[in-house]
C-alpha cells in the first residue's frame, strides 16, 4: 500500500473569508466546526508568511503529533523553510522554542490557559499570536468538569482566547470535508454538538448514509468485514482512516476498543501505519499509510475519505476518559463513507438514528 494520500488545497479554492484570513497583517482568531478549513488557513498562512520576497519567519504548532506530521507534509509540499517550522506543541516547546516573528497555534483549545496568558510561556516568543480552536474537539478527559464547565486548567475555550488576544475574528461556516449525509448523522448521533444548520447545508455533496453493521457480538464476523471493506476501497490515491476510542484497554478483555488491536490484526494482511501517543512517546509518528489506525484523540485535524469504527456502541457508555467528543471527531474525520460496527442494535434505543443510517445485520 501507499503513503497516505496528501492534496492541499490551492489558494484559488479558497472561500473570500479564508482568503481574506490568510492575507490579514495583523494576528487572526479562527472558529468553525470541523472541515470549515481552519487548518488549511493556518497552513497556507504559514506558508505564504515563508514565501515573501522577506520571509516572515512564522512558527505552525498544533496540539497532537499527528496533525503537526500532516502539516508539515502540506508545508513541504510548498516551502522546504516552512516545512521546518511546523511543529507539535509540545516537541516545539521542550526541544525547539525559540522566537519567531508570528506563532500560529491550530487547535488552541487543547492547551490550559495558562500557557497563553503566562508572558514567560507562548507569549515570551513572539508578540504575534494567532490561532483556531473550536469548544467541540476538546477531548482531554480533564477538561470537562462533572458540571460541564470547562476546567481552565486543561483547556482554552474559544471566549477565553478571545478575551486574551482580541485578535480579528474570522468565523469558517462552511464544511469542505464531510458529506451532508455524515453531517447529518452526527447532528442526530450528538445533539450536545449543536452542529449551525448552515454547516450541514453546506455540505460538497449529499453523499451515502453512513452503514451501521450490527454484529450481535461477533468480533470475527466484525473483523471479516472491515477486511473486506479495506479490500474493496483500498487504491493509493484513497485514504482509509480505523479510529477506536482507546489506545490502551480501558478494562480488562476491552482490547477490542483499542488502536494497537485492529493494527496487529490487520498488519499481516495490509501496509497499515498506527499510532498512539503513549507507544510513540518521545519518537512521534514518522509515516502515515493510506490505511492509518489511531485513537480518536490522536486523529484530531486528519481527514480520511472512509472512516472504519470499530464497536461504535461504546459511545453509550461511560467512562472517564472519553466522551461524545471523542466519538463526534472520530466520525467527522470522514469525508465519503462512514462505516460503523455495533455488538446490538444501538437504534432499539435510539430510534431517531433509524433516519440517518442504514443497517445491516451481520
Amino acid at each position: 500500500m501507499a503513503e497516505y494520500y496528501y492534496i492541499l488545497p490551492t489558494m484559488g479554492n479558497l472561500t473570500p473569508s479564508q482568503h481574506a484570513a490568510v492575507d490579514e497583517p495583523n494576528p487572526i482568531a479562527l472558529s468553525g466546526g470541523p472541515g470549515t478549513g481552519k487548518s488549511f488557513v493556518s497552513l497556507w498562512r504559514h506558508i505564504n508568511r515563508h514565501n515573501q520576497t522577506n520571509p516572515i519567519r512564522s512558527q505552525l504548532l498544533t496540539f497532537t503529533t499527528s496533525l503537526a506530521h500532516y502539516l508539515q507534509v502540506g508545508s513541504a509540499s510548498q516551502n522546504e523553510s516552512a516545512a521546518q517550522y511546523v511543529d507539535s506543541i509540545q516537541d516545539w516547546y521542550y526541544n525547539h522554542k525559540g522566537d519567531r516573528e508570528e506563532i500560529i497555534v491550530d487547535e488552541a483549545q487543547d492547551m490550559p490557559l495558562a500557557f497563553y496568558e503566562d508572558n514567560k510561556q507562548l507569549r515570551k516568543y513572539s508578540n504575534k499570536i494567532s490561532y483556531g480552536a473550536d469548544d467541540k474537539q476538546i477531548l482531554k478527559p480533564s477538561a470537562i468538569k462533572p458540571d460541564g464547565s470547562f476546567n481552565l486548567t486543561a483547556c482554552s475555550p474559544e471566549n477565553e482566547l478571545r478575551n486574551i488576544f482580541n485578535n480579528r475574528r474570522f468565523t469558517l461556516d462552511k464544511n469542505f470535508r464531510n458529506t451532508k449525509s455524515i453531517m447529518e448523522f452526527a447532528n442526530v448521533a450528538f445533539r450536545e454538538a449543536n452542529i449551525p444548520r448552515n454547516e450541514i447545508d453546506s455540505c460538497r455533496a449529499p453523499g451515502d448514509k453512513p452503514t451501521l453493521y450490527i454484529t450481535n457480538g461477533d468480533i470475527e464476523k466484525q473483523n471479516q468485514k472491515i477486511i473486506q471493506n479495506i479490500e474493496l476501497l483500498n487504491d493509493d490515491e484513497y485514504n482509509i482512516g480505523i479510529l477506536t476510542p482507546f489506545a490502551n484497554p480501558p478494562k480488562d478483555n476491552a482490547d477490542y476498543l483499542t488502536a494497537r488491536y485492529y493494527f496487529n490484526f490487520l498488519k499481516d494482511r495490509f501496509d497499515c501505519s498506527y499510532y498512539d501517543w503513549k507507544m510513540h512517546l518521545g519518537v512521534g509518528l514518522t509515516q502515515m499509510k493510506n490505511v492509518h489506525i489511531t485513537p480518536f484523540k490522536s486523529a484530531k485535524g486528519l481527514e480520511f475519505d472512509t472512516v472504519i469504527i470499530p464497536c461504535f456502541d461504546a459511545y453509550l457508555q461511560s467512562f472517564n476518559v472519553i466522551s461524545w467528543r471523542d466519538f463526534f471527531v472520530g466520525i467527522t474525520r470522514a469525508k465519503s463513507n462512514l462505516f460503523l460496527f455495533s455488538s446490538k442494535d444501538i437504534t432499539i434505543t435510539n430510534p431517531h438514528l433509524n433516519s440517518v443510517i442504514n443497517k445491516q445485520f451481520l
